[in-house]
């Protein structure tokens, strides 16, 4: 079995409540959660199956698409090609900009990523977009599984800030 955490394939998992949410972990994982035995998930009631409109499932499913802005992969090579059209130097651009000459050089060379307050002042100073979005679906396949896992979600997190 696949651990609900992690990724994990193991053989031997356990279950586990985390956040009032039952899983089945890898004996690693374990520690995050408190052991449930076996017995007590089955004295669960099952709840009574409801089924939905298809608009009601089309509109839960478009609340699972999450934008996500990132920075472009080339931005540098824009940012660069945008000065020289105005005939700016990076000393002109940084002190319109009131940034130092470095932070710009740096960024030039693609060897800085500038921080989001940075990256508005560019895009309105240029009137280009450097962000470009990522639409991420909540049930977005991975190379394990076609779900999610938890240690994904707190690395797609991680990623973002």
């Amino acid at each position: 079995m696949q651990c609900e955490i992690c990724g994990k394939n193991t053989y031997k998992t356990v279950y586990v409540t985390l956040d009032g949410a039952i899983l089945t972990v890898c004996e690693d994982c374990s520690k995050y959660g408190d052991i449930v035995e076996e017995k007590s998930l089955h004295e669960v009631k099952p709840k009574k199956k409801t089924y939905e409109s298809k608009s009601n499932v089309k509109a839960k499913l478009e609340e699972t698409v999450e934008r996500v802005f990132e920075l472009k992969p080339d931005y540098f090579k824009i940012i660069k090609s945008e000065r020289e059209k105005r005939k700016l130097t990076q000393e002109e651009l940084a002190k319109l900009l009131k940034e130092k000459p470095s932070v710009i050089s740096k960024i030039e060379t693609g060897r800085f990523e500038p921080e989001e307050n940075l990256i508005r002042k560019l895009e309105k100073f240029f009137n280009i977009k450097l962000m470009e979005s990522i639409e991420l679906m909540a049930s977005k396949p991975s190379s394990k599984s076609s779900e999610l896992t938890l240690g994904e979600v707190v690395n797609l997190k991680k990623k973002k800030s």
